[in-house]
């Protein structure tokens, strides 16, 4: 798998029709901040669920 599918802008110059590297390595970025961000809502999320579960239980 070649760069380019990955990054749309990679193997382009800059000023060239079509360079936007920086534009999209930005927002995969966010993107990938943002994942992390769920993740850990999850988790915290997931670990009151069981705190109140198991003091239900008590």
């Amino acid at each position: 798998m070649g760069l380019n599918k990955v990054l749309s802008g990679y193997g382009k110059k800059i000023g060239e029709e079509g360079f936007d590297l920086g534009t999209e390595v930005i927002r995969q970025g966010v993107n990938l901040k943002l994942s992390g961000v769920e993740q850990l809502i999850d988790k915290i999320i997931e670990k009151k669920e069981n705190m109140g579960s198991k003091q239900n239980k008590n």
